[in-house]
């Protein structure tokens, strides 16, 4: 169970006051005993609280136990975790109020794991669905051998769902199924996929509602495809195309951004200008190794000229390049702590501006890139 136990923070945490901090550092056998000794039952078999600390108290101290460091992180201690799982044992009001915290994230990190949290979500016990507690949504299976048991689980949880992470698109039928299966996602607002079958595009995905998007992160192509099918829909006049402010996060293999996506996308994007109508309200981000720089053809021209549109992600430079094992562990690791998404994106014009200001004199950094 510990493989796959879900960990989640409120969307509007307010800050825990000094009671519930004091509560939350001590150690798990304090907060436990205190709870089991405080909890009574009356003759009518209803459980109560007493006044030395108070359901609400409580329920309060659990979302802090189970809230990460960042937004979007999913680890907790081991001691949190710990706290959780034995609170939950204490009885079965406990155990009601601490199920729907510890499904709330799901991280699966092998094919065991996957096939068993799919078991869990298939024979839940009568008046409890796990499934409608799962926020979060994280798999890792780089060999394919659970890709049928992903489906199954995505199918289960498409209600509830709004973050999901798929370390690999699976090839051919299965990666058709895969798309298909996330259309299904009422509420999906995250979608991040950490590389593509090697030598070939993932499928691009349809939304059925785009309007709660807040960020994905596909391979290059699939990038164009996607920004294409958001003009298009606008074009056509559909109302809520996408969510205000979606991040387009462009995962390409190799040490540069592919620039020809840029090029082709750009041009996209002003043809759709052309027609008077105002750009939906997104931005495209390339992962950009930090010690690289935008070409002078790039800055010389009016390329990736258009305001609040293109902007780099920095990637350690230890890393060699983008699509390496190093930077898919970089990258997963960057997801599972919330930190991808909390990261100081740079404007690609400044990036750019900033680099042509280092040049020595005479030298305009027209480096020929493919």
């Amino acid at each position: 169970m510990a493989e796959y136990l879900p960990f989640d923070s409120p969307e509007c945490d307010p800050a825990p006051d000094s009671t519930i901090k004091e509560i939350v550092q001590q150690p798990a056998s304090v907060i436990i005993g205190g709870t089991a000794s405080n909890v009574k039952s009356s003759s009518s078999g209803s459980l109560h609280i007493s006044k030395a600390l108070p359901v609400e108290l409580l329920i309060e101290v659990m979302e802090q136990l189970a809230t990460p460091r960042a937004r979007f992180g999913v680890y907790l201690g081991k001691e949190s975790l710990k706290t959780l799982v034995s609170l939950a044992l204490v009885n079965p009001m406990f155990n009601g109020l601490v199920t729907p915290i510890l499904y709330r994230r799901i991280r699966l990190a092998t094919p065991s794991a996957i096939r068993s949290f799919l078991t869990t979500l298939s024979y839940s016990s009568r008046g409890t669905d796990p499934s409608n507690f799962v926020k979060h949504f994280l798999a890792y299976d780089p060999w394919h051998e659970a890709t049928s048991h992903i489906l199954a689980i995505i199918t289960l949880i498409r209600h509830s769902v709004e973050y999901v992470h798929i370390y690999q698109w699976p090839e051919g039928l299965p990666g058709l199924e895969l798309r298909d299966c996330l259309a299904t996602v009422r509420s999906l607002r995250q979608l991040s996929v950490n590389r593509s079958p090697k030598g070939t595009t993932s499928p691009v995905p349809h939304f059925n509602n785009r309007s709660s998007l807040e960020s994905i992160v596909l391979d290059d192509t699939n990038i164009v495809q996607v920004v294409q099918r958001i003009l298009s829909d606008a074009s056509s006049g559909a109302e809520a195309v996408i969510g205000p402010d979606l991040s387009i996060y462009c995962l390409a293999r190799g040490t540069m951004p592919p620039w020809w996506v840029c090029f082709t996308t750009e041009e996209i994007l002003k043809d759709f200008i052309a027609t008077g109508r105002d750009l939906p309200s997104f931005r495209i981000v390339m992962f950009f190794m930090e010690t690289n720089h935008v070409p002078g053809f790039m800055w010389r021209s009016d390329r990736l000229n258009l305001p609040n549109r293109w902007y780099c992600l920095p990637v350690p430079h230890l890393l060699g390049k983008v699509g390496t094992i190093d930077f898919d562990k970089w990258m997963c690791r960057m997801v599972e702590d919330g930190s991808l998404w909390e990261t100081d994106l740079i404007p690609m014009n400044e990036w750019a501006t900033w680099f042509k200001g280092r040049l020595p004199s005479g030298q305009d950094g027209a480096q020929s890139t493919a």
